[in-house]
């Protein structure tokens, strides 16, 4: 934050003092996912937010350290320390899809009569139909040779 923004925060921290615990109690949370930090001392630092007593007599605050459970935590720093939380997110799949919904648009706007409409939906759905039918077998076949025992060697 840069110097005036700090100024009102104390301004505001001023008026409402109640605040001050929220603002804690954020900067701490905010504290326990640093990617810099070793995993020890983020276990550390969860044990000391949840030993604080001005945190625990806030009833939203409480509310809150409960979902800091020893269980939930540890998936959420082993979340942060694997190579998933460093992959760059895109939503690529999304714009395919949206890709292919307006090709198929573009096409289907040509056909102004209903047997075209319902050509192209039949068509669409015997496409489907047959890359379910060609997945099927070969997933059971994959099945059936995961189940067959290796030839014994004699």
């Amino acid at each position: 934050m840069n110097k005036q923004q700090w100024a009102d925060l104390l301004k505001m921290l001023d008026y409402l003092p109640e605040l001050k615990p929220l603002w804690d109690f954020a900067c701490e949370a905010r504290r326990l996912f640093e990617k810099e930090a070793r995993v020890q001392t983020l276990w550390k630092r969860r044990a000391a937010l949840l030993r604080n007593e001005e945190y625990k007599a806030i009833p939203e605050l409480a509310k809150a350290m409960e979902m800091l459970e020893e269980g939930k935590f540890e998936k959420a720093v082993a979340f942060v320390y694997s190579p998933a939380a460093e992959k760059v997110r895109t939503n690529n799949h999304v714009e395919r899809a949206n890709r292919k919904i307006r090709f198929t648009e573009k096409v289907r706007y040509k056909w102004r009569r209903r047997k075209w409409v319902l050509r192209f939906v039949l068509l669409g759905l015997d496409r489907w139909w047959q890359q379910v039918a060609t997945a099927q077998p070969q997933a059971d076949q994959a099945a059936r040779t995961e189940q067959q025992p290796l030839p014994s060697s004699a």
